[in-house]
């Protein structure tokens, strides 16, 4: 048996370092999930500043109650906060998926708080599928898979007995 031993983390006190575990798959998967995320939020903030870029510029294509001054304001004010959330987000992202990736207890007590944050979104909807107000196929694919993502997630993190001890 040649397991090559994992490198070791060194302490800032200069002490002994500590080997870390190698972190289960399904934690790793995770964790790309969570740079994945990052990823998608970072061009989604592109896209809104080019969609606020062309705003300014094609103005004769808007309906008229969109081209007043203080309709352009709200737009842009709306926008600006929505840029500052997806920013927001996408770095929590990128460092919950490095905390998972490096082992982290914080990462997946956080990644927990999330998976459970997005099932509760998940099911919320239901109301809504029930009443009839989302029932186009793609509201119905993103509910399964919003919920059955963040399930996973959340049972695994949860209940894996080798998540447990990776996070010991």
């Amino acid at each position: 048996m040649n397991k090559k031993m994992p490198k070791p983390t060194m302490p800032r006190d200069g002490s002994v370092p500590v080997y870390k575990k190698d972190m289960p798959v399904g934690v790793k998967i995770i964790s790309i999930l969570y740079f994945i995320a990052a990823a998608f939020l970072v061009l989604y903030i592109i896209f809104i500043i080019v969609i606020l870029a062309l705003l300014g510029t094609q103005t004769e294509f808007l309906p008229p109650e969109l081209t007043t001054e203080a309709s352009q304001t709200v737009i842009i004010v709306v926008a600006i906060i929505m840029l500052l959330f997806f920013a927001g987000m996408a770095v929590l992202d990128f460092f919950i998926g490095l905390g998972l990736w490096r082992g982290k207890k914080w990462a997946r007590i956080v990644a927990l708080i999330f998976s459970g944050l997005g099932i509760f979104g998940a099911l919320i909807t239901v109301p809504l599928m029930i009443a009839g107000m989302l029932i186009d196929p793609i509201s119905v694919i993103s509910f399964v898979l919003s919920l059955g993502v963040n399930l996973f997630i959340f049972i695994y993190l949860l209940a894996s007995q080798e998540v447990k001890k990776a996070f010991a």
